[in-house]
């Protein structure tokens, strides 16, 4: 018992700080590519953070079972440098007892990861679509960024500032009015953005305390208007409905669809808590240092065969989705060559049996 707390805690000590390292660069450098985005216009500042929260339940789902990998590389690989683990086997505790030891954090965590992959992450797919699909909906309005010029439908418009959501002063050049094929510039103090809640489909810029110039080029005259407020209307742009994506699906959706795209959805989601309880047990061996080597002499390769490993849950997955690899076995084949491998492992660890040459004595 005290051997177990003494384990557990040391990989989940590795494990979460490991965690916190990759959340830490993959969350900045999600976050560095939606800045970019809004930077250039493609994304509102705004929804930048909104983003940010649902691509987290993914990506907290793929990053478990590495995480939980590296923890136990780092814990036995320590103990196997300074030789901690060689005097507890010594005392009978030996790889298929630490092993034991692992398990209930493994399944654990492995039913975390697949609460993550099940329904925590379709739920930010689909808040993530939700949100795209109202971006798609709003008027060029909503995008307009001030000190720039902006095409907005039939007009040009450029605001000097932004304070509160009011634009202003602001400059807005029409190419021509309606019927009379004139031309029409108006300059406002202040604007602000309208979506009139009973008009559906159009929406239009409320200018304050402004001045109309209009020109009529087939009557040959010209107006000035003073104006109070002056709404310019702009239609807002048609969202076609749009399936949702697989990764939105709630998996009861997912079952017992024969699509294959639909199958490889579902594999992928249940394959993640798989790898997580095979991974720790991979790396239970993989951790076994030389009493020369420093701990983490077997960080690199471990790391090469989960990658590997994950590389080719990835590539199974597309297959999959192709149809160029039937669903099933699906990714169960990729699972059961890591098992095939653990399972090789154990009989070298055990018996050695045919993988060792036993030594025959002659008398």
């Amino acid at each position: 018992m005290i051997f177990f707390r003494y384990l557990t805690s040391s990989v989940l000590r590795y494990q979460i700080v490991v965690v916190m390292i990759l959340l830490l660069v993959f969350v900045t450098n999600k976050f560095a590519r939606f800045l970019a985005a809004a930077a250039t216009g493609e994304l509102p500042g705004d929804v930048v953070i909104s983003f940010l929260l649902f691509y987290l339940p993914y990506l907290i789902s793929v990053l478990l079972p590495l995480s939980l990998f590296i923890g136990i590389l780092l814990a036995l690989g320590r103990f196997y440098a300074e030789q901690e683990l060689v005097s507890m086997q010594f005392s009978g505790v030996g790889l298929l007892k630490v092993i034991k030891y692992l398990m209930p954090t493994a399944v654990f965590l492995s039913l975390v990861t697949g609460w993550f992959s099940m329904h925590l992450a379709p739920v930010g797919f689909l808040n993530e679509f939700k949100l795209k699909q109202e971006l798609k909906a709003r008027s060029d309005i909503y995008q307009l960024e001030p000190g720039q010029f902006e095409r907005l439908g039939p007009v040009m418009v450029f605001a000097s500032k932004d304070t509160n959501g009011e634009l202003g002063p602001v400059f807005v050049a029409e190419e021509s009015t309606i019927e009379q094929g004139g031309h029409a510039v108006m300059f406002a103090r202040q604007a602000a953005k309208r979506h009139p809640a009973d008009w559906q489909e159009t929406e239009y810029m409320a200018l304050s305390n402004g001045v109309r110039y209009e020109s009529f080029e087939s009557e040959q005259r010209f107006s000035i208007t003073e104006y109070d407020e002056y709404g310019l209307m702009i239609r807002s742009k048609n969202v076609e409905p749009k399936r949702q994506k697989l990764e939105s699906l709630p998996i009861a959706e997912l079952w017992g669809v024969d699509d294959p795209e639909y199958q490889a959805e579902l594999q992928w989601r249940l394959a993640l808590p798989v790898q997580t309880l095979l991974a720790a047990i991979l790396a239970v061996f993989v951790a076994k240092v030389a009493p020369r080597q420093g701990k983490y002499a077997k960080l690199l390769p471990g790391i090469s065969m989960y990658l590997l490993y994950f590389a080719l849950l990835t590539t199974a997955r597309n297959q999959v989705e192709d149809g160029a690899l039937p669903p099933m076995p699906g990714l169960w084949s990729i699972h059961a060559i890591s098992a095939t491998i653990i399972f090789i492992y154990i009989l070298r660890q055990t018996s050695g049996y045919p993988f060792r040459k036993r030594k025959v004595l002659v008398s």
